[in-house]
């Protein structure tokens, strides 16, 4: 016959089980993503200190890891190293956003000289061709 268990007997030898959903890793949407904390209900059985400590970790590493993520894909769409570290790699956007800027304000300024010159050439074309044209009779004159 077996013995009979008590209910401390019973929480020793059967480990605490987390009533959380798996943690999702990808970023792509938040609605994927599982709510965090614990879930709601009266009957919950409460997280031991360990278990709090393993659920923060996970969090912490699930930030760590998109972090990571992001800085890699902004290291690779400024065309840096990917080790760079994060201090280096926002000094390079920042220059390369301000170079960009001179640039398109360059071009801007390049393509406004451009349509000037055209325009005064327009107008010298015009008036020559006022002068050089023979007044023509309004209509309902006679000579």
């Amino acid at each position: 016959m077996d013995p009979v268990k008590d209910s401390n007997n019973l929480n020793e030898e059967q480990p605490r089980q987390s009533q959380e959903p798996e943690p999702s890793t990808s970023t792509d949407s938040k609605r994927t993503r599982p709510k965090r904390g614990r879930p709601r209900g009266a009957n919950r059985t409460p997280l031991s200190l360990e278990e709090k400590r393993a659920r923060n970790a996970q969090y912490e590493r699930e930030r760590r890891e998109e972090l990571a993520k992001a800085q890699r894909e902004l290291a690779e769409a400024a065309g840096c190293d990917p080790n760079i570290t994060q201090t280096n790699l926002m000094i390079n956007v920042i220059m390369r956003l301000k170079t960009k800027r001179r640039e398109r304000l360059e071009d801007i300024k390049r393509v406004n000289r451009k349509l000037k010159k055209k325009i005064k050439k327009l107008k010298l074309a015009r008036d020559q061709a006022e002068q050089v044209a023979p007044s023509t009779p309004q209509p309902g004159t006679t000579f």
